[in-house]
């Protein structure tokens, strides 16, 4: 039967402070686009569709002044939510009133290397951002056990090398899950590919390393063939997306421009809950 998809990626903004050349978000035109208010709605909807597991992301999440605001609707809505960040604006968040560590369950951090110099090859534009991340896996296991932690490696050509190592840097420092991530050649990746991707046979060999090598860490392998009709997105615009059987995004429509045949367009594009 029919389903509304039970995972939705809301991306709350496209603004980013970093420029990863394996980004794979669909609006990088869009800075912010909905207001706080629309997205309450939003969320809300979804809510009720039967959506249970919502991941904020982005752009950057963080830098949007409001996302604390967002984060404790989404929880009081009963989703359960986990935050994708590249960490680097996590400090000031323990700042604040409304600080966005006490409204998820799960948090993704991205580590795609062993050292600073390794993951500054596809973290670009701030060089900060190996410290922040192992700083941020630090700090959720010290200070706030009940939030599950999930490192995401996206294993390219730059870094193939050096993902023992990396697996060896977590055995340290270890996460609940280590998502090891094929390439994925769409959105602002797509233009990298040649330079990036390697092949999926090469990658299966590196996982089946890694777990024989890591027997202790979870380790979970992200295919690229199967990101297809998986994904549910909300751009920052409100806009619907899913990704197509040939790794291009399918537009699905805005709720706030056509209403509900945005929800009969989804639930006809994901024919069973995900």
């Amino acid at each position: 039967m029919a389903e509304f998809p039970k995972r939705v990626d809301i991306m709350t903004t496209a603004r980013c402070n970093l420029t990863c050349p394996y980004c794979w978000g669909p609006e990088h035109s869009i800075k912010d686009g909905l207001n706080l208010d629309q997205w309450f709605v939003l969320i809300a909807s979804l809510r009720n569709k039967g959506a249970t597991d919502l991941c904020v992301t982005g752009g950057e999440p963080l830098l949007r002044e409001d996302v604390g605001s967002l984060m404790l609707a989404t929880c009081a809505l009963g989703f359960r939510v986990t935050l994708s960040t590249n960490c680097l604006l996590l400090p000031e968040q323990l700042t604040l009133s409304v600080n966005v560590l006490n409204y998820i369950h799960e948090i993704g951090i991205p580590i795609d290397g062993s050292s600073a110099i390794v993951n500054g090859l596809l973290r670009i534009g701030n060089t900060g951002s190996f410290d922040a991340a192992l700083a941020a896996l630090a700090l959720i296991r010290s200070d706030y056990p009940s939030i599950q932690t999930t490192v995401r490696t996206v294993v390219t050509q730059q870094n193939q090398g050096d993902i023992p190592n990396i697996g060896r840097l977590l055995t340290q420092n270890r996460p609940d899950r280590w998502k090891l991530y094929e390439f994925t050649p769409i959105g602002y990746g797509l233009l990298n590919h040649a330079q990036m991707a390697i092949d999926t046979s090469r990658f299966t060999d590196i996982v089946a390393a890694a777990q024989a090598e890591f027997p202790d860490l979870n380790i979970e392998p992200q295919y690229s063939s199967r990101q297809s009709e998986k994904y549910l997105f909300v751009g920052p615009g409100g806009d619907f997306y899913a990704i197509g059987r040939n790794m291009e995004y399918v537009p699905l429509g805005n709720p706030l421009e056509i209403g509900e045949r945005v929800i009969a367009n989804i639930v006809r594009y994901f024919p069973q809950s995900k």
